[in-house]
């Protein structure tokens, strides 16, 4: 298997420099096998002064819910950036990077 079918490891300081809450994105849920309604993904918004916009981070579902006060400073848990495409029209293909980290935590 492709190193990069893993997903990319980010130097986070030199990548987005320090990231900022913003608030929460999108809330995605499934069933289990007991066809129990369950959180499968958490979205979040931050800011990142490297990359000078926003940015969206995904984390499981069966981390807590974070809800931190707006502009608080945050690291994320091991951050991996994957990458995903498709082509269209016979030629033309676009490219999405997605950021996934195990928890968006507050800087103390």
């Amino acid at each position: 298997m492709s190193d990069l079918l893993k997903g990319i490891v980010l130097d986070m300081e030199k990548s987005f420099g320090t990231l900022k809450y913003l608030g929460t994105g999108r809330v995605t849920e499934g069933r289990n096998a007991q066809r129990r309604t369950v959180v499968t993904e958490r979205r979040y918004n931050l800011r990142s002064s490297e990359q000078k916009g926003n940015i969206e981070v995904i984390v499981k579902g069966n981390t807590p819910a974070r809800n931190y006060d707006p502009l608080t400073k945050v690291m994320l848990v091991n951050p991996i950036l994957k990458t995903t495409g498709e082509s269209i029209n016979g030629g033309v293909a676009y490219a999405d990077y997605i950021l996934y980290a195990d928890d968006v935590l507050e800087v103390k």
